[in-house]
């Protein structure tokens, strides 16, 4: 025996955020890091992901920093 089901409603979905890549002109929610990002903004005008640097990151800049200090 068949089981009832309720009446399907429609669900809005969020809008898709896909935006222009102005280096390799195509629609995309990625960033292909491309672009050299400025201020922490990409060409095509959405955050850079790769303008961004993470503690290990930033604790091997500053170990090189120290260590050219040392030398001179």
């Amino acid at each position: 025996m068949p089981v009832k089901r309720g009446k399907l409603t429609q669900t809005r979905s969020a809008a898709p955020s896909y935006t222009w890549c102005t280096r390799t002109a195509n629609r995309t929610t990625l960033c292909f890091r491309l672009c050299e990002p400025v201020e922490g903004l990409g060409e095509c005008g959405r955050v850079a992901g790769h303008a961004h640097l993470g503690r290990t990151q930033l604790a091997i800049i500053t170990q090189r920093q120290r260590a050219q200090e040392e030398r001179h």
